[in-house]
């Protein structure tokens, strides 16, 4: 059975748009590869044509807890909405973990 779905571009904007954000936070070249790897993830299953609900959401969730665990939900506040409306924009809600 065949599961894919069109590709979405405004998907993939939404999570160059997280990937812009982290830029501006001045972390070091392996805190910035720690967040990207996660984020490629998502954007892996977005290229694809074939994502996942539960993946994407697991990701972000991971994403969101490495921002915490690096002390910076204080100035990435927006972080779990960006990553919500990729979630939105792919499946039309959000799934919580």
């Amino acid at each position: 059975m065949d599961d894919a779905v069109p590709w979405d571009a405004e998907a993939v904007r939404l999570i160059v748009d997280i990937e812009r954000s982290l830029d501006s936070l001045s972390l070091d070249v392996n805190g910035r590869g720690e967040f990207k790897a996660l984020l490629n993830a998502i954007e892996f299953q977005v290229d694809a044509c074939r994502p996942t609900q539960a993946v994407i959401a697991h990701v972000s969730a991971a994403i969101v807890a490495l921002a915490q665990t690096r002390g910076l939900s204080h100035r990435w506040q927006n972080l779990p909405e960006q990553l919500q409306r990729v979630q939105i924009r792919l499946f039309g809600c959000v799934e919580t973990r």
